[in-house]
């Protein structure tokens, strides 16, 4: 009888730490651009007050190697990163990156510039923009840190932003505040 109700207690601990495993926590997948809607879809008309369009190329936007990962990134200490596995990006890191800046910039520029990525050929002389992601991650406080360096025509710049909030949120007000100074460097560009 003894054996029997220690092979029971047994099973009861197998099942019950089975039962514990077979949860995992449920990924969640963020995206820097919300869902457009109906009047973000109609282009608007690109004439300056000249009738003039200058261009701009967004030639690159490169991330640092450890953020070509699907996964969001957190500093755990000076010289400690910690990748969180249920919290990932919902596309390529660099294409979510590059195509929000590209977006924003385009935004912020206004009717008088078109914004171009790539290095193809560009109508006139555009103004050539490379961009390098050095650090996107959230540190201990839960605050997203952003630092980047950009090239707009031969001039480098660098800056380092934060904001506080969700992941997607936070990291967004950062590469819109970058997108801003990348557009005030445009403007100001020969």
């Amino acid at each position: 009888m003894r054996r029997l109700s220690c092979g029971f207690i047994a099973l009861a601990g197998c099942c019950a730490l089975l039962a514990g495993c077979g949860r995992s926590p449920e990924v969640r997948f963020y995206a820097l651009r919300p869902l457009p809607s109906a009047a973000d879809l109609v282009p608007a008309p690109r004439v300056g007050a000249t009738g003039e369009v200058r261009t701009v190329v967004l030639t690159s936007v490169k991330l640092a190697g450890y953020l070509r990962r699907p996964q969001l990134v957190r500093r755990t200490a000076p010289y400690q990163l910690q990748y969180l596995e249920f919290d990932r990006w919902a596309g390529s890191p660099e294409d979510e990156v590059g195509e929000m800046l590209a977006e924003t910039l385009s935004g912020e520029l206004g009717p008088a510039w078109r914004v171009e990525r790539g290095n193809g050929p560009a109508a006139g002389a555009p103004v050539r923009l490379e961009v390098e992601v050095l650090q996107m991650e959230l540190n201990a406080a839960g605050q997203a840190c952003l630092r980047a360096r950009w090239t707009c025509a031969g001039v480098v710049h660098e800056a380092a932003f934060t904001h506080a909030g969700g992941p997607a949120e936070a990291h967004r007000a950062n590469l819109l505040e970058l997108a801003h100074r990348l557009a005030w460097d445009v403007r100001l560009a020969p």
